[in-house]
């Protein structure tokens, strides 16, 4: 499979290897990969915002990413401050739950460093899914076992909470 325009072979290894397409033969992810586009993003350059329709995935290929809920809440309550929920590297994705439930997005997304990041938009994504169903199955299993991971790691939290 030819490296698509815009990547080097060092990103399109670790798009490969991502979250999402982990275990996916790459011939299989082909023309998705083709359909998405890399960008850079300046230090607290935001990638996602809290409560916004979710455009698509995102896998960061280079930097470091910060994930949090913002102080004023989609539906207008305020919390004490910002609540950071995760500092992600790359290989990771952002936007998987609006992916997956085409709902807003959860959280919001930050560079805290120059990153970049690969960006395939929702439609491109369902469209494949739909015309390529074992490789769209893989890697709607694979974003769903992170969800759940994710859901599982708060789960703890709450717990130690609760108990502490």
């Amino acid at each position: 499979m030819q490296i698509p325009a815009g990547l080097s072979a060092a990103e399109f290894s670790l798009i490969l290897r991502s979250i999402p397409f982990a275990g996916v033969e790459a011939g299989d992810l082909g023309g998705l990969i083709q359909m998405g586009k890399a960008r850079m993003l300046a230090s607290g350059e935001t990638a996602l915002t809290e409560g916004d329709n979710n455009p698509g995935l995102l896998i960061l290929l280079s930097g470091e990413m910060e994930i949090y809920l913002e102080q004023t809440a989609p539906d207008g309550g305020k919390r004490p401050g910002e609540v950071r929920l995760a500092m992600i590297k790359p290989g990771a994705c952002m936007g998987e739950f609006s992916l997956i439930d085409q709902l807003p997005s959860s959280a919001s997304a930050r560079a805290t460093r120059e990153s970049r990041v690969f960006f395939i938009g929702a439609k491109d994504f369902r469209k494949f899914a739909f015309k390529n169903a074992e490789a769209g199955i893989a890697v709607y299993h694979n974003l769903l076992a992170e969800t759940i991971r994710k859901v599982r790691g708060m789960d703890r939290e709450l717990d130690m909470i609760r108990l502490g």
